[in-house]
């Protein structure tokens, strides 16, 4: 995930305090009924952080259990004159990309093919062949223009 402004706010700020979820990229949590927003329920009405800053201190084991994966997407704008009066969009982007998952590389193993499914063979193809057979141009039956 490449790198994105954060909560600009200072550590002690009340505004810190109430949207710990602003303060990192990526969290993994376990999944419970009714967590469903990063920044808690009723965020503006509290004092204090009820999302995934409180979830993410319960000890409680992720791996092999049904986890969930929330990712901060911050905004930065930076206003350019073809954004007046409205900006007209924003791009976003999550790359998940396993690293560590295979021991080495499946790929490897895989036998070479035959071919025997499509019978497909090899064509030689050269210049001298192909205006022979074709009468100059490759897949037609008419002479190139």
């Amino acid at each position: 995930m490449p790198a994105r402004q954060m909560l600009m706010a200072g550590p002690e700020s009340f505004n810190n305090s109430r949207a710990q979820y602003a303060t990192q990229q990526m969290w993994v949590t376990k999944y419970h009924d009714g967590e469903l927003y990063a920044a808690g329920e009723f965020t503006n009405q509290s004092h204090n952080d009820t999302g995934l800053g409180v979830w993410s201190k319960r000890d409680e084991v992720v791996r092999d259990s049904d986890p969930v994966v929330w990712a901060t997407l911050a905004f930065t704008h930076i206003p350019r004159p073809e954004d007046f009066p409205v900006m007209p969009v924003e791009i976003h982007e999550i790359h998940v990309v396993p690293f560590g998952f295979f021991d080495k590389n499946p790929a490897l193993d895989i036998p070479q093919s035959n071919n025997s499914f499509n019978q497909s063979v090899y064509f030689e193809d050269s210049k001298k062949s192909t205006s022979s057979v074709t009468g100059g141009a490759c897949c037609s039956s008419k002479s190139a223009l």
